[in-house]
Order: C-alpha cells, then sequence, then structure tokens
C-alpha cells in the first residue's frame, strides 16, 4: 500500500446505528463500545444504535459517538491490515480527540472522556456573534459559523450552493469564547503524553511534537477555523493516500473533487469483511 496519512472525521458525520455491524463482527471493536461505556457510564451502545436522530445529535451526545467510532474502526484496521505506520495522523475538529488517542498522546478512555465534556461545554454556549469563518474544507466549500438568522441571510445570497448542518451550536467561532477556560482546566487535568506518531493540527497544519503543543492545539480547536485544506494540500504534495476511520464519506467525496484526487480508504460498518473499503 501506499505511504498513508490517518485521518478522523468530525462532527456532523454522527448518524443512528454508527458501529453496531463492526461491533458485531470484532471483538476489538465491542471492547471500544465497552470502554466508552464504562468511562463515561452511559450505554453507548443504547445511545448510538437506538437513540433518534435527534437525540444522537446534540452535541454532548454526538461527540462521544464520533470518537468511539473512529477508534473501533481503527483497531479494526489494526487487527485486520498489516501496514506500516502512517506519515501523520490528523483529524477534523472532535476528530483531533481521535487523532490525539491514535497518536499515543491520549489513553482512548480518557479521549472519550474529554469528548463528551468537550460537547457539554460547546453545547453550552449562548453568546451573540455575527458569522466566523469554521472550516476552509478545500477551494470549494468553507463552512461558517454564527447565530442561525445571520446564517440564513448568507444562504439566500448563496442560494442552492448552501446548506445548514446538523450541529446544535456555532463551532469553531467567537461564540465558543466562554468556554475556553473550562475547557483548559479539563485539559490539564487530563493526562496528555507526546505523540508517538506524529499528530498534525488542523487548525494551523503544523506537527505537534510536545504535551504543551498538544494540550495547546486541543484547546483551541473548539474556537479556531479548522483548515482542512491544509491538510488536504500537505498529503497531496507528500503524495500520501488516506485512511479514514469513522463515517468518511465526506471526506472522500470533498478529496475526489481535489486537485490531486487523493485516494481515501475508508474504515467503517461496511468495512466488517475485509477491514476497509475504497471510496
Amino acid at each position: 500500500m501506499a505511504a498513508t496519512f490517518w485521518a478522523f472525521p468530525g462532527q456532523g458525520s454522527q448518524e443512528p446505528g454508527m458501529g453496531r455491524r463492526l461491533a458485531a463482527a470484532h471483538v476489538v471493536a465491542a471492547d471500544v463500545f465497552d470502554e466508552a461505556s464504562a468511562s463515561l457510564d452511559i450505554d453507548m451502545r443504547a445511545l448510538m444504535w437506538d437513540s433518534p436522530a435527534s437525540v444522537l445529535t446534540r452535541t454532548e451526545n454526538a461527540q462521544p459517538a464520533i470518537v468511539t467510532l473512529g477508534e473501533a474502526a481503527r483497531r479494526v484496521w489494526h487487527a485486520t491490515d498489516v501496514v506500516s505506520s502512517p506519515q501523520w495522523v490528523t483529524g477534523h475538529s472532535v476528530g483531533a480527540l481521535g487523532a490525539a488517542i491514535a497518536a499515543g498522546a491520549l489513553s482512548f478512555r480518557d479521549g472519550v472522556h474529554l469528548a463528551r465534556r468537550r460537547g457539554e461545554l460547546m453545547s453550552s454556549t449562548a453568546r451573540a456573534c455575527d458569522v466566523d469563518i469554521a472550516c476552509h474544507n478545500g477551494s470549494r466549500q468553507i463552512v461558517l459559523s454564527g447565530q442561525r438568522e445571520h446564517l440564513e441571510r448568507v444562504r439566500q445570497v448563496l442560494g442552492s450552493r448552501a446548506r445548514f448542518l446538523d450541529v446544535s451550536h456555532g463551532f469553531h467561532s467567537r461564540l465558543m469564547d466562554p468556554v475556553l477556560g473550562a475547557w483548559e482546566l479539563c485539559l490539564r487535568d487530563t493526562p496528555i503524553g507526546a505523540p508517538h506518531i506524529p499528530l498534525l493540527s488542523s487548525v494551523t497544519g503544523h506537527l505537534l511534537h510536545t504535551v504543551d503543543d498538544v494540550l495547546h492545539d486541543l484547546l483551541v480547536g473548539v474556537r479556531a477555523p479548522v483548515r482542512w485544506d491544509i491538510v488536504t494540500a500537505l498529503a497531496e504534495d507528500s503524495s500520501l493516500d488516506a485512511v479514514v476511520f469513522g463515517n468518511g464519506e465526506a471526506f472522500a467525496r470533498m478529496w475526489r473533487r481535489s486537485p490531486g484526487g487523493l485516494v481515501s480508504t475508508v474504515v467503517d460498518d461496511r468495512s466488517v469483511r475485509g477491514g476497509a473499503h475504497a471510496a
């Protein structure tokens, strides 16, 4: 297989039933659900498989669910494929926690606990702002964040090219400023180590080498725009292929339209036989 990087999706990739087939087919994936449930004192199988979309989409539920699926998929990939280590690992928004787990900077139990707390804090904001750029996903896609009435005006201008994402709050914007202090305390109370695999920031496009690097990146990641365009450009310049852990079809579609036509392999519920599928 060609040289790769690993990627973890962010919020918006959640869907009811996520991870059910992986857990049924692979003990290593089922173990992840057990660990997540024990860490959070929540039945993650019930939350992810039996809850209606309206419940799963709540930020405090979606974020730990996404991290859980990403780790379950990564362990299936590790157990079923003999591959070399990636050149680097990265994550989109809350996917940065999945990436930090994969890079060895966080234990899974600590990482999924942070995902739950991150979601709780981010969903508690109610401050007003106009519109900020939340994500630079590429030359053909940006994500705006802010109050819905302001975003509605933008959508009226852009017409059919714009749509609302299935998220509850204005992430990666000034709306997140009030929770930064509490989020920093959560991070400083969590054991964080230096990455064992190169960890790429999707905020700056820089490699994170130290504990302080990782802590700062996770801290500002709730407020700063996601620069996924930088991640894509670095991968294409280095002639890397992607392995996506979790519901990564949005990445795959985006990358197929990128100038370099980045090749991706997605590990998700459709991968139960061979461990992955091309996207």
